[in-house]
């Protein structure tokens, strides 16, 4: 009768594995109890539960590292700067705009990560494409401005 344990390696979880994903699953915990924290409605605990909300995302960041090319980390990385995002007092634009992009970031990473090896290709093709246009627009648009660029 197989154990647990074998069940477990016959999934493809490997400790190391479960080690990483107990890891970001710590960074999410620390990120919850930081949203906990900031509605208590003390003055001084914002300072408190941003301080939790970063630590948590420390934490996933370092799983993040761990296992780059795993969506299920990609996931968890993304979940706890959301709820970081939501942890911070709202006046602090600044802050909760970098734990949006964050968040934002690790969600497109985890969907590339799904994507077939010639999908993701040409996804980071596009990316950079899509800089390059950027940054080509914002050099040419001061006047007097080329015509390609007004059309555009």
């Amino acid at each position: 009768m197989p154990t647990a344990a074998q069940a477990i390696e016959d999934v493809g979880l490997t400790p190391d594995v479960k080690c990483v994903y107990r890891q970001a699953s710590v960074g999410v915990a620390f990120a919850a109890v930081a949203i906990v924290g900031r509605f208590l409605g003390v003055a001084w605990i914002d300072i408190v539960a941003v301080a939790t909300a970063i630590v948590g995302m420390l934490i996933t960041g370092l799983a993040v590292v761990r296992r780059p090319k795993d969506s299920v980390v990609q996931v968890l990385a993304a979940a706890t700067s959301l709820l970081a995002y939501f942890a911070t007092n709202p006046a602090w634009d600044a802050v909760r705009v970098m734990m949006a992009v964050m968040a934002g970031i690790a969600a497109a990473a985890a969907a590339l990560v799904w994507l077939p090896r010639t999908v993701q290709r040409l996804a980071v093709s596009v990316f950079v494409l899509y800089h390059f246009c950027g940054i080509l627009s914002a050099i040419t648009s001061p006047h007097p401005m080329p015509w390609l660029t007004a059309q555009l």
